[in-house]
């Protein structure tokens, strides 16, 4: 449904797997990985950049030879059942995010699940 909602920016705010658990099902695949067929749509990831908190993703979807380019921020550090520490690379991460957003008026999804 990434696709149907216009979206270019998704923050995942947990790890696929937290203390031993599934927590997230994915839907995403790392640069260099074979493309992930979901339904009727084709996940490849063009880019990953790698910060000390998080990492995006430059996820490339296409359906119906229409591609798509859909941005996913990967927080790492965010405690099972808990907040963070410290605030400083939340705000880092939503600075970023901005960047990457062409227009204020498309949703960004957020999800820990």
């Amino acid at each position: 449904a990434l696709c149907t909602l216009f979206l270019q920016i998704v923050v995942m705010a947990c790890m696929e797997f937290e203390m031993g658990k599934k927590k997230c099902e994915r839907y995403w695949v790392e640069v260099g990985d074979s493309p992930l067929q979901c339904g009727p749509f084709t996940i490849t990831c063009e880019l990953e950049e790698k910060k000390t908190e998080y990492v995006i993703r430059t996820l490339k979807v296409t359906l119906n030879k229409v591609i798509r380019i859909i941005y996913q921020f990967h927080y790492k550090n965010w405690p099972d059942h808990d907040v963070p520490s410290t605030i400083n690379p939340i705000l880092e991460l939503i600075w970023e995010m901005r960047c990457y957003q062409a227009d204020d008026n498309i949703p960004i999804c957020i999800h820990c699940r």
